[in-house]
């Protein structure tokens, strides 16, 4: 039923956030309260609602790392948010990433740059990458991030994306008791049938095991999933 690679991404996939005021009436909140609320505000992180997933192998993990984060003013300038990168964990010559931006056109234009091939082909990038374009529908809210030392990354196509989704949300405890935590599902830029999820994991070995459960298999079965779905597993290499 899986493909054990690391997917890209997945997932994750939050949604963005406006900070909102909250109303307060003559002195009911003390300054040293305010204050501390404001740092708390200052300190959230915005996500992005669109995504665009990169997979691609590399000939040298630690030496494409380095280009990577020499490319981090190229990325600022495009307006494209570094969210995520992950290192497969089943082939670790495979790489994960995900980057957000307030639009699919602007991620679609950061990926065309002549600049990116050219960080790519000299941080060894191996084969042509992968770019999914997502938009996020459901995430987890910023001032609560999840984050964890290894993730799973899905993708796959659904028949329906309602019936999906309330199958999806039914089947949270299963999950739960696997120690997966969902950091944000969205469906794809192109295909909106195309569904994206990015899981936090607590424990690597439950959540093997739920992968490969029959459990899974026929809860997908019931939710309407087409095909083979892409599941990875990666490690963290930069949180959000």
């Amino acid at each position: 039923m899986t493909r054990t690679h690391t997917y890209r991404l997945a997932g994750t996939f939050l949604l963005a956030f406006g900070l909102i005021p909250i109303a307060c009436t003559g002195d009911q909140t003390p300054p040293a309260e305010a204050d501390m609320t404001q740092a708390q505000a200052d300190a959230t992180p915005m996500i992005p609602p669109s995504f665009v997933y990169i997979q691609h192998g590399v000939a040298d993990f630690d030496a494409w790392l380095v280009e990577y984060d020499a490319f981090d003013d190229e990325r600022a300038a495009a307006n494209v948010a570094e969210m995520w990168v992950y290192r497969d964990l089943d082939q670790p010559d495979v790489v994960h990433a995900l980057h957000g931006a307030g639009d699919v056109e602007t991620l679609q234009g950061f990926t065309q740059m002549e600049d990116l091939a050219a960080a790519m082909q000299k941080a060894g990038v191996m084969g042509p990458p992968r770019f999914d374009f997502m938009n996020l529908v459901d995430g987890t809210a910023p001032e609560t991030p999840v984050e964890s030392q290894y993730s799973v990354l899905v993708a796959h196509e659904v028949a329906d994306w309602a019936q999906w989704k309330a199958a999806f949300d039914a089947h949270m405890p299963a999950r739960d008791a696997a120690g997966l935590t969902t950091r944000g599902v969205s469906r794809g830029a192109d295909n909106s049938n195309r569904v994206y999820i990015n899981f936090a994991v607590s424990d690597l070995e439950k959540a093997r095991a739920f992968v490969a459960s029959d459990d899974l298999k026929t809860a997908m079965e019931g939710a309407g999933v087409v095909g083979v779905p892409e599941i990875y597993f990666a490690e963290t290499v930069r949180p959000m």
